[in-house]
């Protein structure tokens, strides 16, 4: 999820070191694509640990805890409410992973969504016609982080597999999973429901609900001997139970939101909306999308509060395992209380390299202030800022090497999404 880091101790420092007295951490960003197919969450916890030792490391650079200082507190502001009409994918209606499992019931059953961790989300934003419903994978994913007094994080991963996006045959290696574990199966209200304990992972268990249309494949490790005075077998169960009250209500979609100071966050896909991709790309935008939300703010170095979002759009087409992928456009949203901590971030990473090569300003002006390009993991990405929100945009696909031609080919989304910001 995160570029390549020094470990821990007293790594050399990069370039122009030390940087100006406004400079922040650059974004901790997750990297597109972020399914071709189900994430081990063993790979999910790595990431986290990854993500713990890129933050030590910025911030032992810039004189030790103070630098990153705690949140004003732990409250999520991130709000995932199902019940609004489901969008259609094809023909049928089609389920969102968290609206099927949202945040309330994880936490009816004893735990606590990691504040400062990513919540990472994949569905169907919007109607796919006949025509444009290809194949994938999963119709939909969510990835939620729990906070845990044994490790950095637990995770509670769920893969929704449903006609036509997903396979016959993704749904039938869900179902047979029990089988191939052993597991006793149950019924509950037309869905072959299981759960067991899965000896492969210190923690881990599994849960499935299956029935002919539609299949939930759900990845848990709870670390913590208990949660809130519950047992992780107790929290297992009431996962399990809440997972088939979600899918015997039907298809939802979900009302996305932040409360209190951050209510006028937009939704990142509002904002990354077909126009903008389609801006950039020929071709028509697919309504299938992965979104990315931080459930509580963040601040770093002493300098403004924010949450960040995520998102990412590809245009529709039929996918080749074998071709080159669609071409897509991601974009990184940090969404600050005032202008001034994001103009100020904007101008310490356009003006240092914290990461691979210096920036390089970018030959179009876009937003207001500094507009550059920066470099993650050997790519060009597109970095301006709106009002409020400082921006990243980078290509699904490997970008051209001029970082001038990144900015060009960027640029008209760029527009569209000033446009579709508040």
């Amino acid at each position: 999820m995160t570029p390549p880091h020094p470990p821990h101790g007293n790594p050399p420092p990069p370039p122009n070191w030390p940087p100006p007295p406004h400079w922040q951490q650059p974004p901790l960003r997750p990297q597109p694509p972020r399914r071709g197919k189900a994430l081990p969450v063993v790979l999910v916890l790595l990431a986290v640990v990854v993500l713990a030792l890129l933050a030590a490391a910025v911030v032992a650079l810039h004189g030790g805890s103070d630098a990153v200082r705690p949140e004003r507190d732990s409250e999520r502001l991130l709000q995932l409410t199902p019940g609004n009409p489901a969008v259609h994918y094809g023909t049928p209606a089609a389920f969102d992973a968290c609206a099927v499992l949202p945040p309330d019931v994880l936490e009816r059953a004893g735990l606590t969504i990691s504040p400062n961790r990513e919540l990472e989300h994949s569905y169907a934003k919007e109607d796919e016609p006949p025509e444009r419903a290809f194949a994938g994978q999963e119709m939909s994913g969510c990835d939620y982080l729990v906070h845990s007094d044994v490790r950095s994080v637990d995770v509670v991963s769920l893969e929704l597999y449903q006609q036509p996006r997903s396979a016959e045959s993704r749904l039938e290696i869900v179902a047979e999973r029990a089988a191939d574990a052993s597991a006793e199966v149950r019924t509950d209200r037309g869905f072959q429901v299981a759960a067991w304990r899965d000896p492969d992972r210190e923690g881990g268990w599994q849960v499935t609900a299956v029935r002919p249309d539609v299949a939930v494949d759900t990845t848990i490790t709870l670390s913590d001997p208990h949660y809130r005075g519950k047992p992780a077998e107790q929290v297992v169960r009431e996962l399990g139970t809440g997972l088939v009250d979600g899918l015997a209500a039907g298809p939802r979609a979900l009302d996305i939101a932040y409360t209190g100071r951050y209510a006028d966050t937009p939704n990142p896909c509002d904002v990354l909306n077909p126009a903008a991709l389609e801006a950039a790309f020929p071709g028509t935008a697919s309504g299938w999308v992965q979104d990315a939300y931080l459930p509580s703010e963040l601040m770093m170095n002493g300098d403004g509060y924010r949450v960040d979002t995520s998102c990412t759009r590809r245009i529709a087409t039929e996918e080749d395992i074998y071709g080159p992928s669609p071409d897509g456009i991601s974009a990184d949203f940090m969404n600050w209380e005032a202008p001034e901590p994001g103009g100020r971030y904007l101008a310490g990473i356009c003006g240092h390299a914290i990461l691979g090569r210096a920036p390089v300003r970018s030959d179009v002006r876009i937003g207001d202030g500094d507009t550059c390009l920066t470099d993650l993991n050997g790519d060009w990405q597109l970095e301006f800022r709106t009002g409020k929100t400082t921006v990243t945009l980078h290509t699904t696909h490997e970008p051209p090497a001029d970082p001038q031609e990144v900015a060009r080919l960027l640029e008209p989304a760029a527009r569209q999404i000033i446009r579709n910001l508040p």
